[in-house]
This record gives C-alpha cells, structure tokens and sequence, in this order.
C-alpha cells in the first residue's frame, strides 16, 4: 500500500512539474508578444487548465489519507476552477466585442458608400450649375448661377455680408485672437442665383464668430 501511494505522489509530482513548465511557457510566449492574439492564448491556457483541474480533482480522491496535501489541492483545483470561469466570462465578452464591431465595420462600410455616392450626386451637381450647361439648358430663360466658396477658418466675404443677417446666421462671439465674420463652421457654399429679374440666395447653415 505505501508503495502504491508512493507511486501516486511520484506520479502527481512529474504531472504537476509539466503543469508549471507549460505554464511558465505560455507566460513566456505571451509577455513577450507585441500584438498577443486573445483566441489563440485563451485556447493555449484552457488546454493548460482543463487537465490540471482533472488532475487535482483525482489526486484529491486518491491521497485522502494526507489531509494536509488533501487541503492544498482542494485549494488548487478552486483557484483552477476559478480561472476557468474567469477565461469563459473574458471568452463571452471577446464574442460580444466581436459581434459590436463586426455591426460597426458594417457601418463604415455603409457609411462609405454613402459617401461615395454623395460625391458622385456633388460632382453631377457641379456639371449641372456650371455656367455653360446652365446657358444649354435654359435658353429662353436668362439664368446664372454664382458660386462663392466657403470654407471654415476664413472669413465670410465681404461682398456679401448683409446675407448674415437677411438670413439669420447663427453666430458666436469672437474669442481671443479671432477675426470678425470668422467661418467656425460651414455646410455647403453660397449660390447666388439669378432667373431674370428673380433672385435667389441659397445660404448653407453656418457658425459665424463676430464681435459684440
């Protein structure tokens, strides 16, 4: 019988040797990855951890006549246990952080699209107010298009100043250092455009620093 037992604790001795040569391995192999991969280390520690728990838990059987060793692996097989809960809640939470960003690479995709599709109607936009097609396609009719640009961090052109107020531009007070009629943010450009004696001033939405 005590040959028997010392056969046993020969054995869980070389076993748990393995264990921590493994796991001095896998800690090794992950301190040392740049970009660690969590499916991979979460696989690699589970297959540590599985065995090692079964291991504890037969030793546990089998050497109930060492209550002191008895008590360690008992305390051993709880923290295994442990772990492996703890790797199945980070496992859960790596599958739902996947889920949300497969949805938000769907919506970047959409989102692109989108985008493309808003240059494709600028540029066709463009092709149609230019000046000369405007002429082709009117030709009863004088009409003319102007153009002005805009752009956020310059100031509003001077020669059209009294569209701000005609069109109720929202404004902000200038801060230290800023220009009057600073451009904070802009939408679009200005059209200004003429069908025979009518007039028409299409004015994007605007954010204008102004003093006072």
């Amino acid at each position: 019988m005590n040959n028997m037992l010392v056969d046993k604790i020969n054995k869980l001795h070389a076993d748990n040797s393995n264990i921590v040569k493994a796991i001095a391995n896998i800690t090794s192999e992950l301190s040392e990855a740049g970009e660690p991969d969590f499916d991979y280390f979460s696989i690699k520690i589970q297959e540590i951890l599985q065995p090692a728990t079964s291991l504890l838990k037969n030793a546990a059987k089998e050497l109930t006549c060492f209550p002191e060793l008895l008590t360690g692996l008992n305390r051993e097989e709880q923290q295994f246990s442990l772990l492996m809960a703890r790797i199945d809640l980070l496992n859960r939470k790596q599958e739902h952080h996947n889920e949300i960003l497969k949805h938000l690479l769907t919506i970047v995709n959409m989102l692109d699209n989108y985008l493309n599709l808003l240059a494709n109607i600028r540029a066709d936009l463009e092709r149609i107010l230019a000046p000369r097609n405007i002429s082709r396609a009117w030709k009863e009719v004088n009409v003319k298009v102007d153009r002005v640009p805009l752009q956020k961090g310059q100031v509003f052109p001077l020669d059209y100043l009294y569209l701000l107020d005609k069109h109720l531009v929202e404004t902000r007070l200038c801060q230290d250092g800023q220009e009057d009629n600073l451009i904070l943010h802009e939408e679009g450009d200005l059209f200004i455009i003429r069908v025979d004696e009518l007039l028409e001033e299409e004015m994007p939405y605007l954010v204008i620093a102004q003093k006072g």
